[in-house]
């Protein structure tokens, strides 16, 4: 049975940054944030579906006041003690993607919805309800970064496999099921530190949202300077727009 997005987030918080191996993830985001303080300043910042805080804590180091958001209490409380090892002062919420405009009082001047946060947002009028909301939430001229898989070459290719990592004992693959119109995200891990290996399998539904569904819904709200980052050989696709 497909778990929620909570559910399936809760449940596998406990390995979740062994699988994706936290100091390696804030690196890389890290990278991005100095990229995009070529393109435009910012001072305040908000990380929707912020995980474990790799984004939230990339972007306090760099200096914006910055906000994580996450539906999970478990990957919201990881976040916290992760900030704190790294002595960042970050302010979390425990919110759904359609109910931010109800639990967050603050304007900012970026936006960002990264690592496949976005699909959990099962029907377009829940995808409008988000965006909307990041519209009313940005300062004038403020700007929002969404990132995905890249759904057009996945369901062009019906490509299973997400990704296979190994951290010691545990073996952590992703991988899809086609259910049309959604995709069914699993998640197997696996130890084999015992002589008769154990797992566990977890999965969730999630919306496959092409680039053009997503073009066309900021347009649709006003967005404007749309940027759209991927080719067809990219695993994923990053659009950038200014409210």
């Amino acid at each position: 049975m497909n778990q929620n997005a909570s559910d399936f987030y809760n449940n596998i918080s406990d390995t979740y940054d062994e699988m994706f191996d936290f100091e390696n993830d804030l690196k890389s985001a890290e990278k991005i944030i100095a990229e995009l303080k070529k393109q435009f300043s910012f001072k305040t910042s908000l990380d929707i579906g912020c995980g474990t805080g790799s984004f939230t804590i990339a972007l306090s180091r760099s200096d914006a006041k910055t906000t994580g958001v996450d539906l999970s209490t478990s990957m919201i409380d990881l976040a916290k003690n992760n900030s704190l090892a790294y002595k960042q002062n970050i302010d979390f919420v425990n919110s759904g993607m359609t109910d931010l405009i109800n639990n967050i009082d603050d304007k900012f001047d970026l936006i960002m919805c990264m690592g496949n946060t976005l699909p959990h947002l099962l029907t377009k009028e829940d995808l409008l309800t988000m965006l909307s909301s990041c519209k009313q939430l940005l300062n004038p001229g403020g700007h929002l970064v969404l990132n995905l898989l890249n759904y057009d070459r996945i369901l062009s290719s019906k490509e299973r496999i997400i990704g296979i990592t190994k951290s010691g004992d545990h073996e952590f693959i992703r991988f899809n099921d086609f259910q049309e119109p959604y995709v069914c995200f699993n998640l197997l891990e696996i130890d084999w530190s015992q002589k008769t290996p154990l797992h566990k399998i977890t999965n969730t539904r999630l919306y496959p949202y092409t680039h053009l569904e997503l073009e066309s819904a900021l347009i649709q709200l006003g967005f404007s300077d749309l940027e759209i980052q991927m080719t067809n050989t990219s695993k994923s696709i990053t659009i950038v727009a200014k409210s």
